[in-house]
């Protein structure tokens, strides 16, 4: 340790009180001079920093932090750290420090609050990995920032989770909209969840084939002109609705799931007939046939948790679809569907079930 490192360490030792107080906004200014040219001085600056700062008040946290977030030569340590803290303590820091690396940045998603990620999702340049990792909170707070961040670099499977998140939360309609750059895969995905007056702005700036979308949103329409029920437009809609999801990556278990306990089991239907290819008739006669048994097997085709299962089937029952069904047959097929069969088996299971019936 050099006589410098060993005299601050000393100092760094003292009792809380002015003098503590006093050498920390010193330590920090010296730290923050754009004269400091030496990584190896900024370094012994701020490990006696990092112990100073744990007995600092909040006050003077917030003074250090905003010094290190500009600082020319800021210890990574000691800016992580700082990073942690509360928000009020971290936001300059998250904002705006260089000597954050990737990682450093995805721990702060990982391990810091949805404030600290919100905050980071305004950070300019943020890379794939962490937009991933900040997406993997599924926070419309912090989703919508990264979508109003010009510079995020959001992966195809950040969107996807933006639009999954959106289908319950209309403040991320305007966001993802306004989003320029979108895959166009993810542009379909995302003209299906939006507003009409959204929609046209999203034809505007993108190449979508409009009409045939609006088909797809307008099935009830088309429909109607031939005397279709309004089951039978709901349904048309639904088988719409998966394809386009189905084929834009954002058919999830998680949306399956939602849509199945929100009233919407009919698109646990289309799901399962997409994924599997057996007709529509063929997956609603083997549930009507086998039901718990059936029922299971839809729910591993879509990946559906087993802890879901059973509210699935009340949603089911609540339908009218299959009649009640005892607690001791719903554990008995969830065990045989969830232990013994993959996704891919259990479409196997059911095409057996299909053809039999």
């Amino acid at each position: 340790m050099s006589p410098q490192a060993f005299e601050l360490s000393r100092l760094a030792a003292m009792e809380p009180g002015p003098r503590r107080d006093k050498l920390t906004l010193a330590l920090a200014d010296t730290l923050a001079d754009q004269r400091l040219k030496r990584r190896e001085t900024s370094e012994i600056i701020g490990e006696a920093l990092l112990s100073l700062v744990v007995a600092a008040s909040r006050d003077l946290r917030m003074i250090v932090a905003a010094k290190v977030a500009d600082a020319a030569w800021a210890p990574r340590e000691l800016a992580l750290s700082l990073a942690l803290d509360e928000i009020a303590v971290a936001e300059p820091v998250i904002t705006r420090c260089r000597a954050l690396l990737e990682d450093d940045l995805i721990t702060i998603a990982q391990r810091g609050s949805t404030s600290h990620r919100r905050t980071l999702a305004e950070r300019a340049g943020v890379s794939a990995r962490v937009c991933d990792a900040l997406a993997a909170s599924a926070e419309p707070d912090v989703l919508a920032a990264m979508l109003d961040n010009p510079t995020a670099e959001l992966s195809r499977e950040a969107l996807r989770t933006c639009v999954d998140v959106a289908r319950s939360h209309l403040g991320l309609h305007l966001p993802l909209a306004a989003r320029n750059g979108l895959p166009h895969e993810i542009v379909e995905a995302v003209y299906l969840v939006v507003s009409d007056e959204l929609r046209a702005q999203i034809a505007a700036r993108y190449d979508v084939d409009e009409e045939a979308l609006r088909r797809v949103i307008g099935a009830a329409v088309v429909q109607a002109s031939g005397g279709a029920s309004d089951a039978d437009v709901i349904d048309a809609e639904n088988a719409a609705l998966v394809r386009a999801l189905r084929r834009s990556g954002a058919l999830t278990g998680d949306f399956i799931t939602r849509a199945a306990l929100e009233g919407q089991i009919g698109i646990l239907d289309h799901a399962v007939s997409c994924i599997t290819g057996i007709a529509i008739a063929d997956v609603r006669a083997a549930l009507e046939g086998h039901e718990a048994w059936a029922a299971a097997l839809c729910c591993r085709v879509c990946d559906i948790p087993r802890r879901d299962f059973p509210a699935i089937v009340d949603a089911f029952v609540q339908a009218g679809r299959i009649p009640a069904i005892m607690s001791t047959a719903i554990e008995r097929a969830a065990t045989q569907a969830f232990v013994a069969h993959s996704p891919a088996s259990a479409a196997d299971a059911l095409r057996r079930i299909a053809r039999a019936d």
